[in-house]
């Protein structure tokens, strides 16, 4: 719901310099992303507590970024935190830190400082 509604927002800006791409598969994010040419990778960490593929096995939106998206290099992978949600909090600053992630931006953040951090990279 939250990635529909970024989409929507992010394409009734007109944002010239990117394309907004909702993927719902993880299990088929590697091929997307080469498929779709994605340099930029937004991570919902609320995916984190509602997801049954990554409950199912045992894993979180960390560990599946490290093994995921680092193999490729060309990829910028940002966080998406509730404010609200210290451990996942914790996890966001811990992977901006070790330079896991290029860095993790809060849900109240404006939406036009999301665009504007995006535009950067």
């Amino acid at each position: 719901m939250f990635a529909e509604s970024l989409k929507r927002f992010i394409d009734s800006q007109n944002v010239k310099q990117f394309d907004f791409f909702v993927l719902f598969n993880p299990s088929q994010v590697i091929l997307d992303l080469e498929v779709l040419k994605i340099d930029i990778v937004l991570v919902d960490m609320a995916f984190d507590n509602k997801t049954k593929f990554l409950n199912s096995h045992n894993d979180n939106n960390l560990n599946f970024c490290k093994k995921t998206f680092r193999q490729f290099n060309a990829y910028k992978i940002i966080f998406l935190v509730s404010p609200n949600d210290l451990n996942n909090r914790q996890i966001a600053q811990m992977a901006k830190q070790e330079e896991l992630i290029e860095d993790f931006i809060f849900y109240d953040s404006s939406l036009k400082y999301l665009i504007s951090k995006l535009a950067t990279y």
